[in-house]
């Protein structure tokens, strides 16, 4: 995969070739207004529910970008962050079911 204009292109599967993080790339106190302000527009003023949110998000945040990466890592990674930025808790999820998902077909 190469990143081009933004987006993650397939280049070759054998290819070394140094690939950017989409999750990890955005710095965590930025992903944390990201995901306080979507946490806000779905919880409005029932702020518990606001701060269970965003407090489950950025411990997926920091989940996501401790898990060792690769090219699939990477390309999971990329098509779950567009699907369901910023809701980090569904990127997780979704990169967890898809990364097992491929080691079960491989």
């Amino acid at each position: 995969m190469l990143k081009i204009d933004g987006t993650y292109q397939i280049i070759s599967a054998e290819a070394p070739v140094q690939l950017d993080n989409p999750v990890c790339d955005i710095d965590r106190e930025t992903a944390r207004q990201d995901a306080l302000a979507d946490a806000r527009e779905d919880w409005g003023s029932d702020y518990s529910m606001v701060q269970y949110v965003l407090n489950k998000d950025m411990d997926a945040y920091d989940d996501i970008c401790a898990m060792e990466k690769s090219a699939v890592y990477l390309e999971v990674l990329n098509e779950a962050s567009s699907a369901w930025y910023p809701d980090f808790s569904m990127v997780k999820y979704s990169l967890e079911k898809d990364l097992e998902a491929y080691k079960d077909v491989q």
